[in-house]
């Protein structure tokens, strides 16, 4: 049986965020002229038009650790109106050398949580939504639903998530890739 997801929203995450919710950070008094000034960059390398699909699209990003940290921030600042990020680890000193949001003063916390926060510190004009129980069979439907795409950056060996992630995402036809996806979703 499912449990009911518990939802919070906000602009920020709360000083001490509950893992067992969902917490949805919304845009920061969204400005399109602020929006266009920090992507103006990505002009050249892409259209107009193609940044606009690009702010109104929703990538979602299964695991925080490696990859999945530094896609997200890539997304962030490429512009992506919606990311959304699951993790249920913790970092440790072993994450320092590789992983996003792996900081001496990160070590011990939440993936999820961390790398929302240094999310939120590169743009605020953008939604953020956290899933710190990670996929499992009472968020994948969330997750999935309403993404343009889907990043697979689940550890190797959570072979269980990665197969609920993957069958959801199929019946729900939303792709799933496993490297930065600013192609597929231009």
């Amino acid at each position: 049986m499912k449990k009911e997801l518990k939802i919070v929203t906000g602009h920020d995450l709360p000083e001490n965020p509950d893992a067992n919710n969902i917490h949805i950070l919304l845009p920061k008094n969204f400005s399109q002229h602020y929006y266009n000034e920090r992507t103006d960059r990505n002009i050249g390398w892409i259209t107009p038009e193609e940044q606009e699909m690009l702010k109104n699209s929703v990538v979602a990003i299964a695991g925080c650790g490696g990859m999945g940290g530094l896609v997200a921030a890539t997304m962030i600042r490429l512009g992506v109106g919606e990311v959304r990020i699951a993790d249920t680890e913790v970092f440790d000193v072993s994450n320092l050398n590789r992983q996003f949001a792996a900081t001496m003063s990160t070590v011990g916390k939440s993936k999820a949580f961390e790398t929302a926060k240094m999310l939120r510190a590169i743009a605020g004009d953008t939604k953020i939504v956290v899933y710190p129980e990670g996929i499992n069979k009472d968020t994948v439907e969330h997750f999935v639903d309403g993404a343009d795409i889907i990043c697979d950056e689940i550890e190797f060996w959570a072979v269980g998530s990665r197969i609920l992630l993957h069958d959801v995402a199929k019946q729900m036809h939303v792709p799933m890739e496993l490297r930065i996806v600013l192609m597929l979703i231009i």
